[in-house]
């Protein structure tokens, strides 16, 4: 018999997470999460489209072959210094019919802040790498 604890149903929390920011006509990213799902633009929790979000953004994760190493911890700071170098963004074609991450997305790489270090941080997630994509829908 496999032993069943909280750890077969949850991923650890030190793990390491993709964020995707958006940008829009040259401005600054943006966060481009859905949830949560209490909100309005979720139908207060009726709509479960966002929940497809995740699963999105991972299929253009597997698949991106250029990252780049932040120069600085926070995450903000980190996608508009990705954005400033100017590079070619990778080219993915959205495949699902729920597409929440269109247009130029920046998928960044977070871990988190550990808890006897929060006093010395202003974030909770540390960022470590970035790529740049442009997803048509």
């Amino acid at each position: 018999m496999i032993p069943q604890g909280w750890a077969f149903f949850t991923k650890p929390p030190s793990e390491s997470e993709i964020v995707p920011f958006s940008v829009t006509n040259n401005s600054a990213p943006v966060s481009a999460l859905a949830p949560p799902q209490a909100e309005f633009k979720n139908l207060l929790g009726l709509s479960r489209t966002q929940r497809a979000q995740g699963p999105e953004l991972a299929g253009y994760v597997n698949e991106v072959t250029r990252w780049v190493d932040c120069m600085s911890s926070e995450p903000g700071i980190c996608a508009q210094d990705l954005l400033d170098e100017g590079g070619t963004p990778q080219k993915f074609d959205s495949t699902t019919s729920a597409a929440s991450l269109c247009g130029t997305i920046i998928a960044l790489e977070t871990e988190p802040v550990r808890w006897s270090f929060r006093e010395f941080s202003t974030s909770a997630r540390t960022a470590k790498r970035a790529a740049l994509l442009e997803v048509s829908c």
